[in-house]
């Protein structure tokens, strides 16, 4: 506790304490050294002396310093040169083995109406009735194997695909791939079968998504049927195949007695008439 300062000593009892008052600041400075201000910026040494730290001071008065740089005079050719093309041998394809893409027949088989029906050996005006006709026979050979309505939805569908033909709302293109899938399913190539199925749901879908559901359940109805011929066929033709097993019927038993590697042949006794 800092000493009382001096003054009046008659004091009265209940008169606070009055110590000495030394401001913060002066105390700071009297305890602690100097401190350098990092604020404060360094002036420019004018003399000729070199730091401590090594190095070469300036005098604004000879001019800017020497460079060791080799300068290049001006270029004459202004113009921005051409550049040159990198090749990746890798990337780059060899003349000599490229081959023409050759892009798969639109329609597998006949490639007209006209060669169509030449083939089916009809008139081009019976096509609509005949692969009409051809699909209900299709149906009506599946149908123990169509559960619930499921015939019944495929006459339907059917109907809508001949209503369609006759208003004219089925191209020629879309005409010529159903009689070939039609054609196709007749002679059991499903994978042709399935190939036209699938082009004529991606390149005329607004012309057949009504009524290929039909024509894809008939494929996948024909596709059993022939696996379950073809399995059949093979059960029947292994039952049938004789098997073959060697056997040997001796004239005489041969025993062979311990020691003696040569069998010895043995015959029944015959047996004589007591009279």
């Amino acid at each position: 506790m800092a000493a009382p300062r001096p003054g009046n000593d008659d004091r009265g009892w209940n008169d606070p304490p009055m110590f000495d008052y030394v401001a913060p600041i002066a105390l700071s400075n009297a305890s602690s050294p100097r401190r350098t201000q990092l604020n404060k910026r360094v002036a420019f040494p004018m003399s000729g002396s070199s730091p401590s730290g090594g190095g070469v001071l300036l005098n604004p008065e000879q001019g800017p310093p020497k460079l060791d740089v080799q300068i290049l005079p001006p270029a004459t050719n202004l113009d921005t040169p051409t550049p040159v093309p990198v090749l990746v041998p890798s990337l780059v394809p060899n003349p000599g083995t490229v081959e023409p893409s050759t892009a798969p027949p639109a329609c597998p088989g006949a490639q007209t109406l006209n060669s169509l029906v030449s083939k089916l050996e009809i008139e081009l005006i019976d096509l609509q009735k005949y692969i009409y006709d051809n699909l209900l026979k299709m149906v009506e050979e599946f149908k123990d194997r169509l559960q619930g309505r499921a015939s019944e939805d495929l006459k339907r569908r059917l109907d809508v695909m001949n209503s369609m033909w006759s208003e004219g709302k089925l191209s020629d293109l879309v005409q010529l791939k159903v009689g070939n899938l039609l054609q196709a399913l007749k002679e059991n190539d499903i994978k042709t079968a399935n190939q036209l199925h699938i082009s004529l749901m991606v390149d005329h879908t607004a012309e057949v998504n009504q009524w290929m559901v039909a024509i894809k359940r008939l494929i996948v109805e024909k596709q059993t049927s022939c696996e379950k011929t073809n399995s059949t066929t093979d059960s029947n033709s292994e039952e049938t195949t004789p098997s073959t097993v060697p056997f040997f019927t001796p004239s005489a038993t041969a025993i062979t007695q311990p020691g003696n590697l040569e069998p010895v042949e043995t015959t029944q006794p015959s047996v004589k008439d007591e009279g």
